[in-house]
C-alpha cells in the first residue's frame, strides 16, 4: 500500500530534489477542511488508489465526499 501512496511519493521527490507538481500536501483532516471552506476553488486528490483521476473540488463535491477519500 505504501508503494501506491501519492503523498509519500511527493515527500520523497521533494526530499531527493526531483521534480514534482506543486501544491499543498496534507493528510491532516483539519487542513483539508480549511481548504474546503475557502472561497477559491481547490482540488483534492486522494493519496491512494488513483492514477491521474480522483480529483474532488470544494465547489462540486461535499466535504464528506472528499473526506471519505482520506
Amino acid at each position: 500500500m505504501r508503494a501506491n501512496n501519492k503523498l509519500l511519493l511527493k515527500k520523497f521527490l521533494i526530499q531527493e530534489g526531483l521534480p514534482f507538481v506543486s501544491g499543498t500536501s496534507s493528510s491532516d483532516l483539519k487542513i483539508i477542511e480549511e481548504y474546503y471552506n475557502m472561497s477559491e476553488e481547490y482540488f483534492f486528490k486522494s493519496p491512494l488508489g488513483v492514477s491521474g483521476y480522483g480529483f474532488w473540488s470544494n465547489k462540486k463535491n461535499t466535504l464528506n465526499e472528499i473526506l471519505d477519500q482520506y
